[in-house]
């Protein structure tokens, strides 16, 4: 974008102005001179690239029991004066958990200075501290606890209810029926 830029301005002055001299590119600066007699040398700056700075890494709550959520949430902002798109990383124990794109406007734009918020909601199911890290910023978590016993007694227990329930029900229509001699 810059190039193009930079492009249509020089095109322009080499339109508009046939005194051009000479032109000379430094850095991210456009410059350019006339000969001494027609004025004092111009330049003209290209906007600053875009520049993504995080920051208020937030973990909540900072304990949990297994298999509870925990939001981890940090800010993003772009202090460049362009818009750019970023990826944000969240590890957690070192190993990627989770990546969001975020496209932020420059500061040039209508939304100069607003930061975005990206969330991160994440369960684990065994108990330990959790080391938290997003493109820089870290924080931590602990899982308390032991982990859930297996829920097969839970079952088992709603399958022989509905086995009782079942016989008893059959066990009531075979007595009315002898009852009433059908």
């Amino acid at each position: 974008m810059r190039t193009k830029l930079t492009l249509v301005v020089v095109a322009l002055l080499l339109v508009t102005m046939p005194l051009l001299a000479s032109v000379r590119f430094i850095s991210d600066v456009v410059a350019f001179s006339m000969p001494s007699d027609t004025g004092p040398d111009i330049s003209i700056e290209a906007p600053d690239p875009a520049k993504f700075k995080l920051s208020k890494l937030t973990i909540e709550p900072t304990e949990v029991q297994v298999g509870e959520p925990v939001k981890i949430r940090v800010e993003v902002l772009n202090e460049g004066e362009e818009e750019a798109t970023d990826i944000v990383t969240f590890k957690i124990n070192w190993a990627v958990e989770h990546t969001r794109t975020v496209n932020l406007l420059g500061t040039k734009s209508y939304a100069k200075g607003k930061a975005t918020l990206i969330y991160l909601i994440t369960t684990k199911d065994k108990p330990g501290a959790y080391q938290v890290e997003v493109d820089g910023l870290s924080g931590s978590f602990t899982v308390l606890g032991i982990a859930q016993p297996a829920i097969w007694w839970k079952v088992w227990l709603g399958v022989g209810l509905f086995v009782i329930v079942a016989l008893l029900v059959a066990w009531q229509l075979k007595r009315r029926r002898l009852r009433t001699g059908s």
